[in-house]
């Protein structure tokens, strides 16, 4: 019975990881196209199938959400502080390693939080 419990946990963890990629593949690959240049790198990717196999696929879709948040903020106010945002890059990556420790640390709050949502929803 431990090892059907473990397996499930196993295959739960790689699928959310697979999905993880495909969603930010597909974001990295729409964009490029978008903006005729590189906007992400293969690192982000890899990055984000990780957070995904740690946190779960609904956690990782909360971190790219918190992520593009806080990286729209933050070239905001590049744009705002420096008039050009060209001059300081800072990597996606960063936004969401930070947002995975955010997501990780409060990831009872957030699912008490979610669970609420739904159920007012209702």
């Amino acid at each position: 019975m431990k090892a059907l419990v473990h397996s499930s946990v196993l295959v739960s963890a790689i699928a959310s990881s697979i999905g993880s990629l495909v969603i930010i593949t597909i974001i990295l690959l729409l964009s490029n196209l978008f903006f005729k240049k590189e906007t992400m790198g293969w690192g982000d990717v890899k990055l984000a199938g990780v957070i995904g196999l740690f946190l779960g696929f609904q956690n990782f879709l909360i971190v790219l959400w918190l992520a593009a948040l806080g990286g729209s903020v933050y070239g905001i106010w590049l744009m705002r502080r420096r008039g050009m945002l060209r001059e300081s890059k800072l990597p996606f990556g960063s936004f969401l390693a930070i947002t995975a420790c955010v997501v990780l640390y409060f990831q009872e709050t957030i699912s008490e939080l979610i669970q609420s949502w739904l159920t007012y929803a209702q």
